[in-house]
């Protein structure tokens, strides 16, 4: 399927959304290995190339949070998806996806797991007054990972209707389309 860019025009934002989502199940499909996603993903024109990247975006926060699009296979697009957020006019958000990658780091949550050295003899003994650590309670590391991003959460959904992300996404493929269009 080739879209005729000059035919787009003039649709409603939700029938434009369905062709050019319809264009994506095409292009972008599930079979494709990460390499292939991100050759196809590359070689979208704009229309399609935002729409895929944000429609990831939104589906895994609204799944998990930033920390479920950051540690899951999309999340490898995440400054692409800032990118684009920024392209329809929402740099709000494009802000806070740059601060929970760049916390997130190399998209691991997990603290390094390296085995701790074995003590040696002289080592001073732990004080009886310390409290034992709780081996029930979560890894230090990941509840603050878990912290930090749950504030992110909250930061991006602020941030979202800061932006206007409902109509700038309504409003960016007819733009967008037009462009494309040469109109």
């Amino acid at each position: 399927m080739s879209l005729q860019w000059s035919e787009l025009k003039g649709l409603p934002p939700n029938s434009l959304q369905k062709v050019l989502l319809d264009e994506l199940r095409v292009i972008m499909s599930a079979e494709a290995s990460a390499e292939h996603e991100d050759e196809r993903l590359a070689g979208l024109a704009a229309p399609l190339r935002v729409l895929w990247l944000l429609n990831w975006l939104d589906f895994e926060v609204a799944q998990g949070g930033l920390l479920a699009y950051l540690t899951n296979s999309h999340g490898r697009h995440a400054a692409q998806a800032g990118a684009a957020l920024r392209e329809i006019g929402a740099p709000a958000m494009a802000a806070v996806l740059d601060a929970a990658a760049a916390e997130l780091g190399d998209g691991s949550p997990e603290p390094d797991a390296s085995p701790s050295p074995e003590p040696d003899a002289s080592s001073p003994e732990p004080d009886a007054s310390s409290p034992e650590p709780d081996a029930s309670s979560p890894e230090p590391e990941r509840d603050r990972y878990v912290e930090v991003l749950a504030d992110l959460d909250d930061r991006y959904e602020l941030a979202a209707e800061t932006d206007g992300w409902g109509d700038k996404l309504d409003a960016f493929p007819i733009r967008a389309v037009a462009a494309q269009a040469g109109i």
